[in-house]
């Protein structure tokens, strides 16, 4: 049976056919008359329509028309395209979930790398780097005790630096800490707190896609195939992530809440960031790479990927938390923000009915001397 989402927007994709609805330079009437085909089950998926149907998610919302049949966020959208894609992978099915990686994976993703790296930013900028953990810890703890009582999961805890456990202690009866980087979360607790029988450290990668993605772009490469073919089967291999049934984040007993700390918009990025690499080493000096095809192909898988997390923190506690960087600039540059979720706010990665808003914030990171990020946070009811 179809979603909310999906009927929702179903229905929002009738209304506007019928208003011959139009965005100039991002989606014809051809193109929506396509997507309502797709979700009228009429026609199968088309990767072309990602972004028509994109800017049809960031612009509905925004009418605020009176005769507006239903309200559809860029989540409800992205919810819809992932059972379009169940549903037209008859005979290729769905990505096995796995969140355990092995440490050929590990290594090959850069996770160590990276712990190690933060640490050496910030104590490049200290200052930015404690103005954003101000922020950070001062909204963490108000969400704490909005929640109720009982045990609290983060994900994402790393270094801690922007993470109150002393304090999370004191409102929650157990704490458990979740990060890809099992050895960097431990000499972190370990320095911050000691020993304390009441917080609980898991080593997780929390979109399960990770081991199973390094294997399939490792066979692609490891084939030695020509240019032509090893980017055709990049693009396939973007595109073929999806899942089936509700994501989960851990196996433990129901959570009073559940806080995801700066990691959404990177969730992506060491799988990108690896095929790239692997690219250039196979091919190098090809402009290929920086196509406008694969480059929406790595930016909707992106999207997807951080779509996972937020319908896996959904089903996970009573309440949840969740911030982010949402774009990011380099101000003596003069550049212009650069998106690094799908949408400008959190909240419009929530399908429209899945959540109700308690509190947000958005604060400024001065994360070097020359990157600025903007930083939005959300606490919700599922």
């Amino acid at each position: 049976m179809p979603s909310a989402s999906w009927q929702a927007l179903r229905t929002a994709l009738d209304w506007a056919c019928e208003q011959g609805m139009t965005i100039p330079g991002r989606l014809d009437e051809a193109e929506l008359e396509r997507l309502r085909a797709v979700f009228s089950n009429q026609q199968p998926w088309s990767f072309d329509l990602y972004q028509p149907l994109r800017a049809f998610s960031h612009v509905l919302p925004r009418l605020e028309l009176p005769d507006l049949p239903a309200c559809v966020h860029f989540g409800d959208c992205l919810t819809a395209l992932n059972e379009a894609l169940v549903r037209d992978a008859a005979e290729s099915g769905t990505w096995s979930s796995c969140h355990t990686l092995s440490r050929q994976s590990f290594d090959a993703l850069g996770y160590a790398r990276t712990s190690a790296g933060i640490s050496e930013v910030r104590a490049r900028n200290v200052a930015g780097w404690q103005e954003h953990a101000g922020h950070s810890r001062e909204f963490l703890l108000r969400s704490a005790r909005a929640s109720a009582p009982g045990t609290a999961a983060v994900i994402g805890a790393g270094k801690l630096y922007d993470v109150p456990l002393k304090e999370l202690l004191t409102h929650f009866e157990r704490v458990i800490l979740i990060d890809v980087d099992g050895t960097a979360l431990a000499e972190s607790v370990e320095q911050e707190l000691g020993k304390d029988s009441r917080v609980e450290l898991v080593t997780r990668e929390v979109t399960g896609c990770n081991e199973a993605f390094v294997q399939a772009a490792n066979a692609i490469f490891d084939a030695s195939p020509p240019e032509a073919d090893c980017y055709r089967a990049l693009v396939g291999l973007l595109h073929s992530w999806r899942w089936a049934g509700t994501p989960k984040l851990i196996e433990a007993e129901p959570l009073s809440a559940i806080f995801s700390t700066m990691v959404l918009s990177q969730l992506a990025v060491p799988l990108t960031r690896y095929l790239e690499r692997r690219f250039e080493q196979s091919f190098p000096g090809s402009a290929r790479w920086r196509s406008h095809e694969l480059q929406v192909g790595l930016g909707q898988f992106s999207h997807r990927l951080q779509h996972q997390h937020v319908q896996a923190l959904l089903g996970s506690g009573a309440a949840l938390t969740l911030t982010s960087d949402v774009s990011e600039r380099y101000p003596r540059l003069g550049s212009p923000p650069l998106p690094l979720l799908g949408a400008p706010h959190l909240l419009d990665l929530f399908p429209a009915r899945s959540a109700a808003n308690v509190s947000s914030a958005e604060w400024l990171w001065p994360r070097t001397q020359e990157r600025l990020l903007s930083v939005n946070a959300c606490h919700v009811s599922a």
